[in-house]
């Protein structure tokens, strides 16, 4: 899974900045385009899932001061926040 997370992020960046390379030239339709793109990706990103305990893997837990909290990230961590599970 961290093989297809790591595609879609590299898609995902690789896509955008080419639509803000191409709206240089064209326009309107580009710009649409490329928030699609970010979108579709995004919404992709968020909804991966670790297989063994079902917790998404781009959310992490941090504890600080004695509160914890998560957070979204960019980077899919070697194993699952929660059950420890390799992803």
């Amino acid at each position: 899974m961290r093989i297809r997370v790591y595609i879609a992020e590299l898609t995902w960046f690789v896509l955008v900045f080419a639509f803000v390379l191409l709206d240089l030239e064209t326009g309107l339709p580009f710009w649409v385009a490329a928030v699609l793109v970010h979108v579709l990706v995004a919404a992709f990103l968020m909804t991966r899932r670790c297989e063994n305990c079902r917790a998404r893997v781009l959310r992490q837990r941090a504890r600080v001061a004695g509160l914890e909290f998560t957070y979204w990230t960019p980077f899919v961590a070697e194993r699952c926040d929660k059950c420890s599970q390799r992803i």
